[in-house]
């Protein structure tokens, strides 16, 4: 697990919440927020480094994770999503969505509105974003005219949202005032479920699926806790779980990132990731106990 982390940092976690590693941009600033992050194919992880305007790459998945900039012309990037079609893609609070290619070739710009996250349908061109505001909005990557609103009108503080394999949605909910909670959407756009914690601040800011395609995980951008949900269970208190401590300060914790996508998909690349119940989070292949996970380090089978 990756955890964008401001100033400039990547905590590196494996799902006990254990610290394996820590990545820094370099650029520690305390204003270095870092709301987006994403997966390239190669499996490098790209951060939006919010207030210098920055989309920073770490070279993965092996170390060294060598530190460099990705594209320019951005205007305090907020989200990055790679698309189907090997465009990456660059969500900006001041000029919308810009497109580029893997090398950081600017495209075009999709739409020039304020963009706080987003993400792409299974139609691999209708993009559905949030803008602080009520709404889930939606705009189409190929011809850039708007569309219908996937929701109206049922969040409050609409942040940052991931879609969900059945057509449907995960947002998180922020609140300056009132309640702030997950919420599950179907794929027409109707509310279906909420998840919250008691006692944790109303800023459920952070959000990202587990490999596992059946849970997810949430942070709180003002205690800097975040937390395991599975979907099927919901209400308060729902998280199985969790609360793991990033041991920052308030509002630091800005984005998570699962490394996998898809169940089995990832596999130990190191004996530091075996310990800690590491091996746990390994499916490709699974493993009885640490001991057989270093084994698969060391040997391969």
């Amino acid at each position: 697990m990756f955890l964008g982390i401001a100033p400039g940092f990547v905590q590196v976690r494996n799902q006990a919440g254990v610290l394996q590693e820590t990545l820094s941009t370099g650029r520690t600033d305390r204003t270095n927020f870092m709301p987006g992050c994403a997966f390239a194919p190669d499996r490098s992880l790209y951060v939006t480094e919010l207030y210098l305007n920055n989309v920073s790459r770490f070279a993965g998945p092996l170390p060294p994770h060598t530190n460099t900039l990705f594209g320019s012309g951005y205007s305090f990037p907020t989200s990055v999503v790679f698309g189907p079609d090997g465009k990456v893609y660059v969500g900006n609070g001041f000029n919308g969505i810009l497109q580029f290619a893997a090398d950081g070739t600017f495209i075009k710009s999709v739409i020039t509105t304020r963009v706080d996250s987003f993400d792409i349908a299974a139609d691999n061109d209708t993009i559905r974003y949030t803008q602080q505001t009520q709404d889930i909005k939606t705009v189409s990557i190929s011809s850039g005219l708007s569309g219908p609103n996937f929701s109206t009108g049922t969040a409050t503080l609409a942040v940052q949202i991931r879609n969900l394999p059945d057509g449907g949605a995960l947002l998180s909910d922020f609140a300056l005032y009132g309640n702030s909670e997950i919420k599950r959407y179907n794929a027409s756009g109707a509310v279906v479920a909420t998840y919250d914690v008691s006692g944790e601040p109303e800023a459920w800011y952070a959000l990202a699926l587990d490999p596992d395609g059946s849970s997810f995980w949430a942070g709180n951008s003002r205690s800097s806790n975040y937390y395991k949900f599975n979907l099927t269970s919901t209400g308060l208190n729902s998280h199985i779980a969790g609360p793991i401590s990033t041991g920052m300060g308030a509002s630091t914790l800005m984005s998570i990132c699962v490394l996998g996508g898809s169940p089995g998909e990832t596999s130990p690349t190191s004996v530091e990731q075996c310990k800690d119940d590491g091996w746990k989070d390994f499916t490709n292949p699974p493993f009885k106990n640490q001991g057989d996970c270093i084994q698969y380090v060391n040997t391969g089978k």
